[in-house]
C-alpha cells in the first residue's frame, strides 16, 4: 500500500491525509480494491471532495459513505475512548497523539496497529511510537443477509 508521505501523494494528503489513507487501506484490505497513487490523489480525492464527504485538507466528514462507496458496507461509526472492547466484525481506527502533535490516525487490530499510513525507517509515525492512544473510531458493519444483498 502506498504511504501517506510517499512523494507521489499530493501535499494535502502528505500533511493531513492519515484518516483518508486508513479508509483506502480498509477498502483495499476488505475488498481487494486496487489502489494506485493516481487513484488516491485524483480519483478518490476528487470524488470524495465533490460529494462533500471530505474537505480539500482531508478532513473526513462522512467516513461511512466513503467506505460504502469503496465497497465496504458499514452502517455506522462511533467515537469511543481507547479502552473500548471491540466486538467481532468491527473495523477500528485509532487516534494517537503526542503532547505537541495534532495527532495521527491508524487502523487497529485489537490493541495493535494493523496499518500506519506514515512510512519511516523506524517504523511508522512518531505519534504512535512516542504518543498514546486517545480515542477510537469504531465502524459497525452490516451483517450479511439475503435482504441486504437484494438492496432492501
Amino acid at each position: 500500500m502506498i504511504s501517506q508521505n510517499d512523494g507521489r501523494m499530493r501535499l494535502e494528503i502528505q500533511k493531513f491525509g492519515c484518516y483518508y489513507m486508513d479508509l483506502v487501506w480498509i477498502a483495499n484490505h476488505y475488498t481487494n480494491l486496487s489502489v494506485s497513487a493516481e487513484m488516491i490523489n485524483n480519483g478518490l480525492y476528487t470524488l470524495f471532495r465533490k460529494r462533500e464527504w471530505m474537505t480539500d485538507t482531508c478532513w473526513i466528514k462522512n467516513p461511512v459513505k466513503m467506505l460504502d462507496w469503496m465497497g465496504v458496507p458499514v452502517k455506522s461509526v462511533i467515537k469511543t475512548g481507547p479502552d473500548y472492547a471491540c466486538k467481532r466484525g468491527e473495523i477500528v481506527v485509532g487516534f494517537w497523539k503526542r503532547s505537541q502533535d495534532i495527532g495521527h490516525f491508524v487502523v487497529m487490530d485489537g490493541s495493535c496497529v494493523a496499518y500506519d499510513p506514515w512510512f519511516s525507517p523506524e517504523g511508522g509515525s512518531l505519534s504512535v511510537r512516542e504518543g498514546k492512544l486517545e480515542s477510537l473510531r469504531v465502524f459497525r458493519r452490516y451483517e450479511w443477509s439475503p435482504a441486504h444483498d437484494s438492496g432492501q
